[in-house]
């Protein structure tokens, strides 16, 4: 018989994207607007970083999550405003789908942040 060929994962198969070029052009000031005291100003920040994290199958790992993923965790653990934690959440999320493993360096540092 004939063995089934394994079932390839398009990930494998994708080019890495650089999110973070694009998110700086639509948002010049998106790190400070993502900390900003205004739920308004952290919403708009978070809606131009949703549909990149959530529409990118492979984000490129090279590029330093670090002051956006912080900032995600303290959102969630701490914000007043469920939709800005919703969006928070979507970003992590899909920001953890597109790096996979090169997203383990940030869950590590930021795992006491957000609450299990």
């Amino acid at each position: 018989e004939e063995a089934e060929p394994e079932d390839m994962d398009p990930y494998d198969l994708a080019d890495p994207v650089d999110i973070l070029s694009p998110l700086n052009k639509q948002c010049s000031d998106f790190q400070n607007m993502l900390v900003d005291k205004s739920w308004k100003i952290r919403k708009e920040a978070l809606d131009h970083l949703v549909p990149l994290a959530e529409g990118t199958l492979k984000i490129q790992p090279s590029n330093d999550f670090g002051a956006i993923v912080t900032p995600l965790c303290k959102i969630i653990s701490k914000d007043a405003n469920i939709v800005v934690v919703q969006l928070a959440v979507k970003s992590l999320g899909g920001i953890a789908k597109g790096l996979r493993k090169g997203y383990s360096n940030y869950a590590k540092r930021d795992r006491d942040s957000v609450p299990v």
